[in-house]
């Protein structure tokens, strides 16, 4: 295990930016996804420091990383990783989810050499669901963080047969689970997912903005995913000039920081180091 020094970066609006830095050799830049914050992907960070310095992102208002001032917009979290990779002299990003569609957005103007994402949160035509977006934030009005993780697991379709039971039940069975300091994090976050979710829904339909992507890109999913991200990462494949999909057998969307880090760095290594 390698040692982790904590860094910050100042953004262009000059909010601080923590990321926790382990490993040896070439930069990596890691942007988390929903409801996840830096620590989610020390293990990812584990299997890839021995060939990189990988330096995981507290993205605003996570962690140590300031809120910022004024209204949230996704290109204040752009200014926040081009603040990092100027800091770290780093050119490949490994994006997760919003954290993936983040990184999408720099790359179009950011001379990055290497770009990874794990199924970002790109939405073509609708195809990423928010009608679940007014009960989860009637849910956190009503101070009720248990609903409201509920409404945004069933929305996205991360219960499977699950999301067929009663929500009174599944609320029972998340109340049972909803203790100790990994659900106060989640509960702590949950209100970045109405900002988040709003963003991506915004950008609806600009995959054709990703042809501006010049580096050599590697676009991957889990085959036991919702069908929704595979098709964001498809389309995505047919615009950037450089990319090409991996899929990621049996895995699901929270492989990267959850499922199995260790499938996703073995692809990542393979990536960077071709």
């Amino acid at each position: 295990m390698t040692d982790v020094v904590t860094s910050t970066a100042t953004s262009a609006d000059g909010t601080r930016i923590a990321y926790r830095s382990e490993g040896i050799g070439p930069g990596l830049v890691v942007l988390s996804g929903v409801l996840r914050a830096a620590q989610h992907y020390r293990r990812l960070a584990q299997e890839l420091a021995s060939h990189f310095t990988v330096h995981l992102v507290d993205r605003r208002g996570r962690g140590d990383s300031g809120t910022g001032q004024g209204s949230y917009a996704i290109e204040r979290e752009q200014e926040d990783l081009i603040a990092v990779l100027d800091r770290t002299g780093s050119t490949a990003t490994f994006g997760h989810s919003f954290g993936g569609l983040v990184a999408l957005r720099v790359a179009r103007t950011y001379p990055l050499t290497k770009l990874a994402v794990y199924e970002p949160a790109v939405s073509v035509g609708g195809s990423l669901p928010t009608a679940w977006l007014p009960a989860f934030e009637r849910a956190l009005a009503n101070d009720n963080p248990v609903a409201a993780f509920r409404i945004v697991a069933s929305g996205l379709g991360s219960l499977g047969v699950a999301s067929r039971l009663p929500g009174w039940l599944l609320d029972a069975v998340f109340m049972r689970m909803a203790h100790g300091a990994e659900w106060e994090l989640t509960a702590s976050l949950l209100p970045t997912l109405v900002r988040e979710a709003k963003a991506a829904k915004s950008l609806d339909s600009s995959v054709e903005t990703y042809r501006e992507v010049q580096a050599e890109c590697l676009l991957m999913y889990g085959t036991a995913s919702p069908l929704f991200f595979r098709r964001g990462v498809g389309e995505l494949a047919s615009v950037i000039p450089h990319a090409h999909m991996l899929a990621q057998p049996g895995l699901h969307h929270n492989a990267p920081d959850e499922q199995d880090p260790a499938a996703v760095a073995g692809a990542l290594r393979e990536f960077l180091l071709a």
